[in-house]
């Protein structure tokens, strides 16, 4: 029986913008209606009390975002809230709409405050775990404080690339010594711009995760940079309360 779990996204605010700073698993239901009907709801009021210039796909988006979303208003509201990239900032034209064109808006923009999860079985999410540290790798925020994880080995690798600050990492030794492959390991350390191999102190160095296939290198090394754990939702939410009580 397919389960579907309600995931809510945490905000910081910069001084310029509103961004994503993480996010928590909510409420997991086991009926369709009910968790698209809640989702739909909750995503309506947090449309209703946007302030499109404060968002993070407006305030850094390209012209042709900014173009596409000012025409889907203007169709339905018949006013212009983009001038270039300028937001009127008393326009917010899109609380002028309608719950339907609200809820069809923030799907069209991709502005969302949660995040529905269908899962075939009981739910299952993947969470970064570093062996150095013997801990999990954490979203770290001014407000918040919170496991790296998703709920598919995909969306997990793309954060691991986002996570090049997290990741700086070392090791010493032959490719020999550090991969049962070497010859792997040095076509993917020559291909690989964040990849660095000092042969005089065989040293190895990740500067950044986002050019160096981190997750090819994972697998070739004897030692992982990092680790892949499969948690329920339960032991997520306790990940998550026990992070955020760190915070304070």
């Amino acid at each position: 029986m397919s389960k579907f779990v309600l995931r809510s996204y945490c905000f910081g605010y910069n001084d310029e913008n509103f961004y994503v700073a993480g996010w928590q698993v909510g409420k997991i239901f086991d009926n369709r209606e009910e968790a698209e009907a809640t989702y739909r709801k909750l995503q309506v009021q947090y449309l209703s009390n946007l302030d499109l210039s404060e968002h993070e796909y407006v305030f850094d988006g390209e012209k042709a975002y900014l173009e596409k979303i000012d025409k889907w208003l203007f169709e339905k509201t018949g006013k212009h809230v983009f001038d270039g990239d300028y937001v009127d900032r008393d326009s917010n034209v899109h609380t002028q709409l309608s719950e339907d064109d609200l809820f069809e808006f923030g799907e069209f923009a991709g502005m969302h405050a949660y995040k529905l999860i269908e899962f075939d079985d009981e739910p299952v999410f993947y969470a970064l775990y570093d062996p150095r540290d013997d801990d999990y790798v954490r979203f770290f925020d001014e407000d918040f404080e919170g496991p790296v994880y998703a709920n598919s080995q995909d969306e997990l690798n793309d954060l691991i690339a986002q996570q090049a600050y997290e990741m700086d990492w070392e090791a010493f030794g032959s490719l020999e010594s550090l991969s049962d492959n070497p010859v792997l390991l040095q076509q993917l350390i020559d291909s690989s711009k964040g990849l660095n191999y000092n042969e005089g102190k065989k040293r190895l160095s990740v500067r950044d995760p986002r050019n160096s296939s981190a997750a090819g290198l994972n697998e070739l090394l004897k030692e992982p940079i990092y680790q892949i754990r499969e948690m329920n939702a339960g032991e997520i939410r306790k990940l998550e309360n026990e992070m955020m009580e760190d915070m304070y």
